[in-house]
């Protein structure tokens, strides 16, 4: 019954003409990837309809835009809160990798694929099965494809990730003694307690970098769940010179690799307060550096928080444009909650403290004259 409500109303053409548009210039600045990847989540409930136009653009894009495309499906399935794309997206996602993979220009762009596979892996975003053909299609296509797709593995790039548990190191020879008297029977029992009182400490010894490698997720952890969200860069281990975009999905993504719940057995609690709490520092990192960029420095509420209110607010015949001074009742595809006549309202309700932007009206560009 829900499904079937979901898919009563659909997005308007409209909205899907500004979707098309902006995908269509999604290489031109990376706060596209940002915008797109905010909009596909909170409109989830339209994930078949928005999947199908993402993989749709893909086929047709040029090449050099494909690894563009992807870095926006990647954004969307690390936040998506809901599954619904991971479920849309499932059975579609493996020709779009492995044609990014093949056609990217540079091993850079080939890495970047890989590294977005292995952590879709790490997280079990999809079915085992659907990743293993993802990599299994990737190795096929040639020398370069297993190498890559090795050395991500191998983690080569992961620095910041908890050191892997090692084997104890062997104990250090002693010096040959010089022959004794002993009795060989005696020599054996020796050598018999001594390997036992091995085998017995050696447990003890692989569990230290076990246990080390468990108190440095705490401490990240532990770091995450205090550092205020008024803080966000902090909290993703990032300084406020010259960050991008790109900076703060990279260092989401890092921290997201190492605390996931499904790594961390006997932690899964800790892990996802935590995972919450550091996708709220990436919303609200986002919003921070989209305000610096209008030039409204002023802190309102969070974007996911902007996000939910709108999501949950009630839409019915005495609810009124947010826009002040508005009458008309609100459109209900609208992120902003402003009417479908005058679109300049759900523009100046964006550039707000509390608004985000929407793609319903359609989306205000910088160079617009109502944007």
């Amino acid at each position: 019954g829900a499904q079937v409500a979901m898919e009563d109303e659909p997005l308007d053409e409209a909205f899907l003409a500004g979707i098309k548009e902006e995908l269509a210039s999604i290489e031109e600045s990376e706060k596209n990837i940002q915008a797109l990847s905010q909009v596909f989540r909170y409109y989830a409930k339209h994930a078949r309809q928005l999947s199908q136009v993402l993989c749709d653009w893909a086929k047709q894009c040029f090449p050099w835009e494909l690894i563009h495309a992807v870095h926006l499906l990647d954004d969307i399935l690390l936040m998506d809160n809901t599954g619904r794309f991971k479920a849309e997206l499932s059975d579609r996602v493996q020709s779009l990798v492995v044609n990014t993979f093949r056609k990217a220009p540079s091993e850079q762009e080939k890495r970047e694929v890989a590294r977005m596979v292995h952590a879709w892996q790490e997280l079990k975003i999809f079915d085992s099965v659907v990743l293993e053909a993802m990599r299994s299609a990737i190795s096929a296509s040639g020398p370069v494809g297993r190498r890559i797709l090795d050395e991500v593995a191998a983690g080569d790039e992961d620095d910041d990730a908890p050191e892997p548990i090692k084997a104890p190191p062997a104990a250090p020879r002693t010096a040959v003694e010089a022959p004794s008297a002993e009795p060989a029977e005696k020599k054996r029992k020796v050598s018999e307690q001594g390997t036992q009182a091995s085998l017995q400490g050696a447990p003890d010894q692989v569990s230290t970098p076990r246990k080390n490698a468990s108190e440095k997720v705490l401490a990240m952890v532990d770091k995450i769940l205090t550092t205020p969200l008024e803080k966000p860069l902090e909290m993703l281990g990032l300084t406020g010179d010259g960050t991008e975009g790109h900076d703060i999905r990279k260092a989401y993504r890092r921290i997201a690799l190492v605390i996931h719940p499904d790594k961390n057995p006997g932690l899964e609690a800790r892990c996802q307060e935590a995972l919450i709490r550091l996708q709220q520092g990436r919303e609200q990192a986002e919003t921070d550096l989209q305000r610096l960029d209008t030039g409204n420095g002023s802190r309102g509420e969070t974007r996911s928080e902007a996000t939910a209110a709108a999501a949950n607010a009630s839409v019915d015949s005495g609810f009124k444009c947010k826009y002040p001074g508005c009458d008309l009742p609100p459109c209900k595809q609208c992120a902003n909650q402003c009417c479908t006549r005058n679109i300049t309202h759900c523009h100046m309700i964006a550039r707000a403290g509390s608004g985000i932007q929407c793609f319903f009206h359609p989306p205000p560009r910088a160079w617009a004259r109502n944007a």
